[in-house]
Parts: structure tokens; C-alpha cells; sequence
């Protein structure tokens, strides 16, 4: 199939923002050649970044090497960050070429490539398709146009390699039920506090005894805390991820996970979501069969969930605000 010759292509238009940020770029360098490359790369790299937008996918310019003044003057970069699964190149292709070379430099540390096609009148732009890289994260130095995969199957070619992410985080997952028996090992090292030590509180303080009770829940479960910052460092865009853990029996054990403000805070950001993932990366279901995934409005002020768990299973919790996400994973 030849994408470029049938109507699978997805055009674009070009925005006056992408126009200011390959102006603004391409005038840093010191060659006219240079100034070209850079700006045609920086459309391509809007291009995609929007189209992710329109699909839903949260991608990260700032994080991107292309948006790296030093490294876009030394190399020729058109990558794109997508939060948490990793980085797309985005080539411009600029005439009716069927062989297209990339730069060594943009051959590794990739998921895939979009080729995107520029029109004579640089009003809209054209996105041929995709390459996906191979499984060491490297992408052929020639791609064919021929060879292009539609743009309809990227959205699940990125989820694909979601779920693999999330088995990766599992190499560093947190074993709650050692927990209970007071062996942190490495839980200290990686953030984890006690609820004094990061808010001052006192853990009696975080619920009311009765609502403890009601729900089954002792009084003294195991209670550990971490701030997850989802932005520049600045408090209005981080969280802290509470996570409570009991014995219910030899088999089963409770969990409860509560999303508060950071210290000095008095809600949580607003749109953060926040999902309760399976080994599988699939959205857990409560009891009700509906999934669990909450969004943050103006002025929440906290969110929590009560779950049981069984021995050897494991989850995720997934938190995402604007273009960061943040993965942690679980085992019982």
C-alpha cells in the first residue's frame, strides 16, 4: 500500500503558533541550510504534536530534543516526547520522493517514525504514515514510502507499547506485602515517607476512626506516602500518592489508595487524572463494573479508593497532568 498516493494520508494545516516556534528556531542558526532543516523539522514536530493532541495522546515539546536549542543547532532532530511511552521522529518530506533517508542521529532511542509532507503553499501538511521502530528502539536508515503504516494504527501500535512500558515498570514494583512485615528494603530510597515526615499529619488524622470501622479497615493499617511532582517542581502541580495496606486473611489483603494536595495546598490540581491499572495495563473495574479513573475538577480536594487484593496479584496507578505522566506499580 502507498500511502502517498491514496487517502489515507491525514492533512494537517499549519497554525501560526508552529510557524512562530520554526521561525524563532531556524533564525538561532548560523547557516541558511542549517535555518531551512531546522525549520521544516519543527513543523513536522508541531504537525505530529497536534495531530497526538486530537487523538488524545499526551506528548511533551519541552522534554523533546528537537526543542533543545543546543542540541537542534549540533544535530538534526525532529523527535517528539509522548509521555510515558517514549520518542516519535517526525520527518519533513519535501517533494515527491519514494526513498527517504533519516540522519544517523535520529536512528536510536526512537518508537517509530511519522513522515510528514509538506505542500508548495506550507499552508497544510500531509501525514503519510508511520514506521514503527524495532523492538532495541531503532529505526531503518532508509524507509520506503511504500512501507508506511496508515496513521489510524498508530494510536494502537502507542498503546501496545504502553503496556510494555508498564511491564518494564513491574522490574521496580513495590511489594506491599512486605509492608506488613516491616521490610522496606528499598521503599525508603525511592521516596516513600511516612505521613508525618511529608505532611505533618498525624496518621489518625487522615480519616476518621469510624469511617475506618465502617469500612472494615483496622485501625493502625501500614501507611506510606510519596510526593509525585507532574510539573516544573512548582506545588500547584503535584500530588501525594497515600497508599494504605492491611491483613484481611492469609490470602487477601486491603488496599487504599487516597490522592491529596501537596503541603500547603488545599486541593489537588485541577485535571489530574488519576487510573488504577491491571498487570495487563487495563483500567481496573470496581465493584459497580465501571472503571477506575478519576479526573480532578476545580477545587477537589482529595480522591480515594478502597480495594481488596489477592496474594501474587499486582496493579498500576497511573497519574497524569497536561504532557507528564507518572507510573507506579504495585504487587501483593
Amino acid at each position: 500500500m502507498n500511502n502517498a498516493e491514496t487517502p489515507f494520508f491525514i492533512p494537517l494545516k499549519i497554525s501560526q503558533e508552529s510557524r512562530y516556534y520554526a521561525q524563532q528556531f531556524a533564525r538561532e542558526q548560523v547557516t541558511s541550510e542549517k535555518s531551512q532543516e531546522v525549520f521544516y523539522n519543527t513543523l513536522a514536530v508541531c504537525a505530529v504534536y497536534s495531530f497526538l493532541e486530537w487523538m488524545e495522546l499526551p506528548s511533551n515539546l519541552n522534554q523533546s530534543e528537537s526543542w533543545n536549542s543546543v542540541v537542534r543547532r549540533f544535530h538534526n532532530v525532529a523527535d517528539l516526547v509522548i509521555s510515558g511511552i517514549g520518542k516519535i521522529e517526525c520527518r519533513p518530506v519535501l517533494s515527491e520522493q519514494k526513498h527517504f533517508s533519516l540522519p544517523p542521529e535520529v536512528t536510536e532511542d526512537r518508537i517509530g517514525c511519522v513522515l510528514v509532507k509538506f505542500e508548495p503553499d506550507l499552508e497544510q501538511v500531509k501525514l503519510l504514515g508511520f514506521i514503527p521502530a524495532t523492538a532495541a528502539k531503532t529505526l531503518p536508515e532508509q524507509i520506503k514510502i511504500e512501507d508506511l503504516q496508515p496513521l489510524e494504527d498508530l494510536t494502537e501500535y502507542l498503546d501496545e507499547l504502553q503496556v510494555k512500558q508498564n511491564i518494564v515498570f513491574a522490574q521496580s514494583t513495590i511489594n506491599l506485602s512486605k509492608w506488613l512485615v516491616n521490610d522496606f528494603g528499598e521503599i525508603i530510597k525511592a521516596g516513600w515517607q511516612t505521613v508525618q515526615e511529608l505532611l505533618d499529619l498525624e496518621e489518625a488524622d487522615l480519616v476518621p476512626v469510624t469511617r475506618f470501622r465502617s469500612r472494615g479497615i483496622p485501625q493502625n493499617p501500614v501507611i506510606r506516602c510519596k510526593q509525585i511532582n507532574l510539573g516544573r517542581q512548582s506545588a500547584n502541580e503535584a500530588a501525594i500518592l497515600i497508599v494504605f495496606v492491611w491483613e484481611q486473611d492469609s490470602e487477601n489483603k486491603g488496599i487504599r489508595l487516597q490522592l491529596r494536595p501537596s503541603k500547603g495546598q488545599m486541593r489537588l490540581p485541577t485535571n489530574l487524572l488519576f487510573s488504577l491499572l491491571d498487570e495487563s495495563g487495563n483500567l481496573v473495574e470496581d465493584t459497580a463494573g465501571k472503571p477506575v479513573e478519576f479526573k480532578a475538577k476545580t477545587n477537589e480536594p482529595r480522591f480515594d479508593i478502597w480495594f481488596p487484593a489477592k496474594l501474587g496479584e499486582g496493579f498500576f496507578v497511573k497519574l497524569a497532568l497536561n504532557n507528564t505522566t507518572f507510573t507506579e506499580s504495585f504487587s501483593i
